[in-house]
């Protein structure tokens, strides 16, 4: 875990915040779809392995976006508020989720929601202005 976060920092700082939670949510997201659509026992560890290396991305690169956009003194106040909604998202999602699988018989359709909302945060990147930008 410590390894990811501090490859994905790099990587985002190499690259910017932009690409770089962008990348991470691709990976995310073909984790997720891989693992839904496969039936092969290989596949899935594959599938956990680029899950498990590219999640430490998300709060890493938002961590350091928010020092970009606020600056070092107002960092841990914009850390938290971005918290405040991927926390926000981790109390619903399992609740939306199950729901979903109690109507559909399966957690497929939870898996491809997941992977959509990864992919709507890959289409999210593209509006990121780089800090100072004007609007």
């Amino acid at each position: 875990m410590i390894m990811g976060c501090l490859a994905w920092g790099s990587f985002s700082d190499r690259v910017g915040r932009a690409a770089g939670i962008a990348v991470v949510f691709f990976f995310l997201a073909a984790a997720i779809i891989f693992f839904t659509v496969s039936h092969s026992l290989v596949i899935y560890y594959i599938s956990a392995v680029v899950f498990w290396a590219a999640e430490p991305g998300v709060p890493v690169i938002v961590a350091a976006a928010c020092g970009d956009y606020v600056g070092g003194r107002l960092a841990p106040a914009a850390v938290g508020f971005a918290t405040l909604f991927m926390g926000i998202g981790q109390a619903v999602g399992p609740i939306l989720t199950g729901s979903m699988a109690d109507v559909t018989g399966s957690f497929d359709m939870a898996f491809y929601a997941s992977a959509g909302v990864a992919i709507i945060g890959i289409m999210g990147a593209a509006f990121l202005r780089r800090p100072g930008a004007q609007l």
